[in-house]
């Protein structure tokens, strides 16, 4: 597993862009101080070291503008409802299935600097600017996998951009709460 992990670790950085961290499969808690991270990526040696002295650790992916990813994180049907109204059921985007059978559905950062924030709907989180996700093929400590969905890689196709809907909602969320640091915003 551990170069099956480093290879998926070095293709999400070089060929995707991703700042990659590990993760502890116990938790999901960065094993290194990551906060660098958020502005540059890991380098090869980093990476690789990384893996040889943790060989079972998850892939983190750093969300935000630095690796263009905006990542909804679904952790149910519950949460699948609650985005209908957001979400066309045609949009496709890179998806994959976490180890308790929920979803992350990868965006393209939008141009907002829009954050992470933890139930914007029943079961549904995102991770943004400041935030990372674990990705494909990573383990958690029981051992279970994400995974990509057929057909819906990062390798089969881009990220759709965020739905204007679902991005207008987080901007108004964001303003009802005042819980996130947005710059400029223009809701007209």
């Amino acid at each position: 597993m551990e170069s099956k992990l480093i290879e998926a670790a070095l293709e999400y950085s070089e060929k995707f862009g991703y700042p990659i961290i590990p993760v502890n499969p116990e938790n999901k808690k960065p094993l290194v101080k990551w906060l660098e991270f958020q502005q540059r990526k890991a380098t090869v040696k980093e990476i690789e070291s990384w893996w040889t002295k943790w060989p079972n650790a998850m892939i983190g992916g750093v969300t935000g503008k630095i690796s263009k990813d905006f990542t909804i994180d679904i952790d149910s049907p519950v949460g699948d409802e609650a985005l209908t109204d957001y979400i066309s059921d045609s949009l496709l985007t890179p998806t994959s299935i976490t180890p308790r059978g929920g979803k992350h559905l990868h965006f393209e950062h939008p141009k907002e600097d829009i954050t992470c924030k933890a139930g914007i709907f029943p079961h549904v989180d995102y991770r943004g600017q400041g935030g990372y996700i674990c990705l494909p093929p990573s383990r958690n400590a029981e051992g279970k996998e994400y995974s990509w969905m057929d057909g819906l890689s990062l390798n089969d196709l881009p990220r759709a951009i965020l739905p204007d809907a679902l991005l207008y909602y987080i901007k108004e969320l964001a303003l009802v709460f005042n819980k996130e640091p947005y710059k400029n915003l223009n809701l007209n």
